[in-house]
């Protein structure tokens, strides 16, 4: 579970059910000691720090159970930061797109109900740029409806690979 009680962003409980951040240096996010990924609190604290700079280089992440993204209307990628909504809130303008470098197990957990409203310059999908290894993961009911007035890039897991991706079933 996690916490809201940084600056309204939420704190994933990880480390043994200790609150600290995925950046925290030390023996967490290694191989044999993962960062673990269980819900969707986690993952909005991810993808906070992607956009914030940290592309996770070397670090480890475990997904350790299923985690559904209906609650979310309109699912921003992991890397990507937005600046400008339309008065019907649409993104009309993306700054900048962030690297994930690190290596996202998802152990073959399900990643369901995912909504995105196209619309953005950087494109669509989970992660925005894969720089990293993100393997085992289970996609289902991810959906797309496309507003934009241009074409932009739409994938499922990353719009940019410039890594590795396997055992991905959709």
């Amino acid at each position: 579970g996690s916490d809201v009680n940084n600056n309204g962003y939420p704190i994933p409980n990880i480390l043994g059910g200790v609150n600290t951040y995925f950046y925290m240096q030390g023996e967490y996010g290694t191989e044999q000691n993962p960062y673990l990924i269980e819900n969707l609190a986690d993952i909005n604290e991810m993808r906070r720090c992607v956009v914030g700079g940290e592309s996770f280089e070397g670090k480890f992440f475990s997904q350790i159970s299923d985690i559904d993204f209906s609650s979310e209307d309109n699912f921003v990628p992991i890397g990507v930061r937005f600046d400008v909504r339309d008065y019907a809130g649409i993104i009309v303008d993306i700054s900048e797109s962030y690297p994930f470098a690190g290596n996202y197990n998802g152990n073959g957990c399900r990643i369901e109900g995912i909504s995105v409203v196209q619309g953005t310059k950087c494109g669509s999908a989970f992660f925005a740029e894969n720089r990293g290894v993100i393997k085992k993961l289970d996609f289902e009911g991810f959906t797309i409806v496309d507003n934009s007035q241009e074409p932009a890039d739409v994938a499922v897991v990353a719009v940019i690979n410039k890594g590795t991706i396997s055992d991905i079933i959709v």
